[in-house]
């Protein structure tokens, strides 16, 4: 069967004067297709993309596959798309330029017609050549045009010519310590992160984002907690919007020390759903201090969350949170800012009652939401918990005054439970429960979490 050439998943990213750049996958990954109205993988032009492609140069964009009017190659940006470089990059751009032109020479090619748009930076920030339909094999000693085309563009992007180029000795320095990142001491990392601040003004948007990815790998290491927090305070103010685009990779990082930094400094403008799964680890962890921050920063940052992912976080609280200081700690949030999640509330106060913890502010909390629960289940369950509790001394008069409270809304909603099924014998067999173990389900749903803090155990806060 014919293939539809009208059902095409290639995406137009960018169009230059004479070629077209698709968004597209090769071999399940993410790639850059570069087109050309001509057919480009037979005569000459064939026989350069076949030995460009046995070439490699970090300035020479690799070829993945070659087809009839195309090259595949990784994900690229035309130089002439982006705005406010600057001009010691510019410089840096045609010397790397300048660099490629000789490695092809001395493959015996040159490019005609050299012109601004063959010019592409990569995701690393790297100054890359692509149009490789324009590129020729040297038919004589002659290459001058090569530079005579590139001493052009020098003018028209730095006001140089290209004779008086020379390269800022702060791009050399990020290109080597970069490509030798691992192989330097912490010390010397550190200095080297001190420069970048120090020059950051200069900087392009994809170096700084291949800092980050650099980072981000870094921080992913065994290493001090002392550098990893450098490293994090170095990062937010390199970028801070996109310090704020990384929070979900953050906190994917199973480092307790990187955690603590993101929940106490980092501040959100936009949704943190993305973050749930992550963030949901804070909850389970035994590290109490860890506990209480994720705590108080889900607390903080209630806005940025859905509705769903809310209910969920409340249902992972109510299913793993069993030790006093937490309890009170969730309580007293849900009293001062009251929430409208009437069910899962029910089944995070029911929980926390039975497991007669942090009692009093367990009681104030129902206090102020009962009567947004589910009328049957007040009747049901909850009532017949607070009644077994009335004997305890301690809590005596609070309960009482639960359970006439509790009471007096039923009577005053009592057509609410005309159509429901309820009766004496599922109250008196609630009561025969006890409400001094936990429920099974609860017990091996925390057996099963607990199991995800053998990562954190060993860590020094």
């Amino acid at each position: 069967m014919m293939k539809n050439i009208f059902n095409r998943s290639d995406k137009i990213e960018f169009s230059l004067n004479n070629l077209i750049l698709y968004k597209t996958n090769y071999n399940g990954k993410e790639c850059l297709k570069i087109s050309s109205s001509k057919i480009v993988n037979i005569g000459e032009i064939g026989d350069i993309l076949i030995k460009l492609k046995s070439l490699s140069h970090i300035n020479l964009t690799p070829i993945y596959r070659i087809t009839q009017h195309s090259i595949f190659t990784k994900k690229l940006v035309p130089l002439t798309s982006i705005s406010n470089l600057s001009k010691q990059y510019k410089m840096y751009f045609i010397m790397k330029m300048k660099e490629v032109l000789e490695f092809l020479h001395e493959n015996n090619m040159f490019c005609r017609n050299l012109v601004v748009e063959d010019f592409f930076i990569d995701e690393a920030g790297n100054p890359v050549l692509a149009n490789y339909f324009s590129v020729s094999f040297i038919k004589s000693e002659d290459t001058f045009v090569d530079f005579l085309a590139l001493d052009n563009i020098s003018k028209s992007l730095t006001n140089t010519p290209l004779q008086n180029i020379v390269t800022p000795e702060i791009f050399k320095t990020i290109e080597e310590r970069l490509c030798n990142f691992s192989s330097l001491l912490e010390d010397e990392k550190v200095m080297f992160l001190e420069l970048i601040n120090e020059n950051k003004e200069i900087l392009n948007e994809f170096i700084i984002k291949n800092i980050f990815n650099l980072l981000l790998s870094e921080l992913k290491t065994e290493h001090t907690k002392e550098y990893k927090l450098i490293i994090m305070t170095f990062l937010k103010e390199l970028d801070p919007l996109l310090f704020t685009e990384y929070y979900s990779q953050f906190f994917k990082i199973l480092d307790s020390n990187v955690r603590l930094f993101l929940l106490k400094d980092i501040k959100s403008e936009k949704s943190l759903d993305s973050c749930v799964d992550d963030l949901a680890l804070g909850i389970r962890v035994k590290d109490k201090e860890l506990r209480a921050e994720t705590l108080t920063f889900i607390f903080k940052n209630r806005n940025k969350f859905s509705k769903k992912s809310l209910n969920g976080l409340i249902d992972l609280i109510t299913a793993v949170i069993t030790d006093q200081s937490s309890i009170e700690k969730i309580c007293n949030h849900f009293i001062e800012n009251k929430l409208s999640h009437p069910k899962h509330l029910y089944k995070m106060i029911f929980t926390f009652l039975k497991l007669k913890v942090a009692t009093v502010t367990v009681y104030d909390c129902l206090e102020v939401y009962y009567q947004d629960f589910d009328k049957y289940k007040l009747c049901s369950e909850l009532l017949p918990l607070l009644c077994s509790r009335l004997s305890e001394k301690e809590y005596q008069d609070k309960c009482f005054f639960l359970v006439e409270s509790i009471v007096k809304d039923l009577k005053n909603n009592k057509q609410l439970l005309e159509n429901k099924e309820w009766g004496i014998s599922k109250v008196t067999g609630f009561l025969k429960k006890s409400f001094k173990s936990k429920d099974k389900s609860l017990q091996e749903k925390i057996k099963e979490l607990d199991e995800l803090d053998e990562e954190w155990a060993e860590q020094d806060l």
